[in-house]
């Protein structure tokens, strides 16, 4: 059973109802989803930071010149981690894609990273 919590979130101006899933019920509980007060812009600047941060970790392990299987899998995770946070700014940020070219295969236009992170 998937319970739902709602919180009220202002967004430019306006309030509006979001709905967060969790499958588990002790992922957080009711009173602390309602607790969290944040803005969207804050939520995008903070996700923003933490994949610039990540990159920064991302670049000094390919450096590095010790390879091991545990290292490439770090790599691999850490890349991860940065594409799970450009998901979550997409779902922050809804219509506004930083990719127009992407969803078009008439052409061959491949786009840089929109926060210039270098992968």
């Amino acid at each position: 059973m998937v319970e739902r919590y709602h919180v009220t979130v202002e967004v430019a101006g306006s309030r509006q109802a979001v709905v967060a899933k969790n499958k588990r019920r002790d992922i957080m509980s009711n009173s602390e989803v309602l607790k969290k007060d944040y803005s969207v812009e804050s939520a995008i600047k903070e996700s923003k930071q933490f994949r610039k941060d990540l990159d920064g970790v991302l670049q000094s392990l390919k450096r590095s010149d010790r390879g091991s299987r545990e290292r490439s899998l770090s790599i691999t995770k850490i890349q991860e981690a940065i594409m799970w946070l450009g998901m979550d700014l997409k779902d922050l940020n809804p219509g506004n894609n930083p990719y127009p070219n992407s969803y078009k295969p008439e052409n061959a236009v491949v786009e840089p990273t929109a926060d210039g992170l270098k992968l």
